[in-house]
């Protein structure tokens, strides 16, 4: 099965403002923050 009207060395560009909305609608644009404290739980364990 190829796609025919798809090119294979053209890979679909996203816009960043999509990812970002996308992001901060799953909550993780506060991700960066919560490594640390996600890593001492780890750790701890």
């Amino acid at each position: 099965m190829q796609p025919t009207n798809q090119p294979q060395h053209q890979p679909y560009q996203i816009p960043q403002e999509l990812i970002n909305s996308i992001l901060a609608e799953a909550g993780l644009e506060s991700l960066t923050g919560d490594v640390e404290p996600l890593d001492d739980h780890i750790s701890q364990r």
